[in-house]
């Protein structure tokens, strides 16, 4: 038991060792004096047995101070990193188009945001990728060609990104939607860190864009 063998070395270590000197001076000393002898025998015994309680003590501290610290190493080691954002000044770009696969239209646009990305956890990482899913005005949409500033994702410090992505809003085309204010509520944006976790980065409700 971890707790035995350092009450054990406790026991063997410094603090009896000096008790022990000094009692051994005192019976030097009064070596001559039987009382005295007596009543030192009396008191060293009590004050190595109330030392030797307190030392159990002690080793029940040291013991829960090493099982804490392989805790927290087993922790740090196994931690990922948190990152935390939001997205924000959604704008669309062009080409404008209309496009056709497997037989189904589609609108076409470029959608470009700011991105403000913060770690949480004194976990190093970078930024791997950026994901977006989600549906425009109600139709399915796919959002490719995803392109972002890389950036290290480093303890309590902020990186600010620009973000673009390809946009095609199904069963749409252009005249659809141009003019209109598109609300972007169904989009969901992920940031990927370079251990694969992906982390949802917030929106403003009610977040809107305008096709023109």
């Amino acid at each position: 038991m971890i707790v035995g063998r350092l009450w054990g070395r406790e026991i063997s270590g410094p603090i009896l060792a000096g008790v022990s000197i000094v009692l051994a001076i005192a019976y030097a000393c009064y070596a001559d004096n039987a009382n005295a002898t007596v009543a030192l025998v009396k008191y060293a015994a009590w004050l190595t047995g109330a030392i030797s309680i307190l030392l159990v003590f002690i080793a029940q501290y040291k013991a829960w101070f090493s099982e804490r610290e392989k805790f927290e190493a087993e922790v740090a080691k196994n931690q990922r990193p948190e990152i935390l954002g939001h997205a924000s000044n959604f704008m669309t770009e062009g080409p404008l188009l209309n496009s056709m696969s497997d037989g189904a239209k589609s609108a076409a646009f470029t959608l470009r945001f700011d991105m403000n990305l913060c770690n949480h956890r004194q976990v190093p990482t970078n930024l791997q990728d950026v994901t977006v899913t989600g549906t425009i005005y109600g139709h399915a949409s796919h959002f490719s060609e995803v392109k972002f500033d890389h950036a290290n994702l480093m303890y309590g410090i902020a990186a600010n990104l620009q973000v673009t992505a390809r946009a095609n809003v199904y069963s749409l085309d252009l005249e659809d939607l141009k003019g209109k204010w598109l609300n972007l509520d169904n989009i969901r944006i992920y940031a990927v860190d370079g251990f694969g976790d992906r982390h949802q980065i917030g929106m403003r409700e009610g977040e809107e864009i305008l096709v023109l």
